[in-house]
């Protein structure tokens, strides 16, 4: 059997997502989430008092030099730049709900049977789960462009790794999935 890796990004949970479907037809043995599994911060609009002309100068001449030389260009401002409000952790720990409970991604993760032959002729029915992992990014941090200067990194950084290896506390398919995860406490 051909090993294959499913790569995706960019999940909003509340719009459709037609391609795990898909994605879970090809069997793939990983999938690698490459950032923004959920948008957990807010679009609040644009910022409109942004939009505007301005001059603006080319170098560390004084005034008289930027005259005589007339360096310089105009800037534009358009489009306005977006509005975003940051997530709390409790936020993001719904969003990540939201994308667990959107069916065909939790089929998706969950994996697929097939058959096998077993010792002794007979046939056995195996689960094959894709190993799923990925990283975080800015809207998986909770604020739109968020970085490692997040304010609530560490709680986003464990949020996603919560998602990522055992779905949502209190599901079902967790116990499943616990098997799953080796944790190292030999600090």
């Amino acid at each position: 059997m051909p090993y294959r890796i499913a790569i995706g990004s960019c999940s909003h949970p509340s719009l459709p997502q037609p391609l795990w479907p898909v994605l879970r037809s090809r069997r793939p043995s990983a999938f690698v989430w490459g950032g923004d599994a959920i948008y957990a911060d807010r679009f609040a609009g644009m910022n409109w008092t942004a939009v505007g002309v301005s001059w603006s100068d080319d170098g560390d001449e004084d005034e008289e030099e930027k005259k005589e030389k007339k360096k310089g260009s105009w800037k534009v401002t358009f489009p306005p730049p977006s509005i975003h409000v940051d997530a709390t952790p409790e936020i993001i720990r719904e969003w990540y709900r939201k994308q667990w409970e959107v069916a065909s991604y939790r089929e998706f993760a969950n994996g697929w049977e097939r058959s096998t032959n077993a010792e002794g002729g007979h046939v056995e029915k195996v689960v094959d789960r894709p190993i799923v992992f990925g990283t975080i990014d800015d809207h998986d941090y909770g604020s739109n462009n968020g970085d490692a200067t997040f304010r609530f990194r560490r709680e986003s950084n464990l949020e996603f790794l919560e998602f990522l290896y055992f779905g949502v506390p209190g599901s079902d398919e967790n116990e499943s999935r616990d098997e799953d995860v080796v944790v190292d406490n030999t600090d």
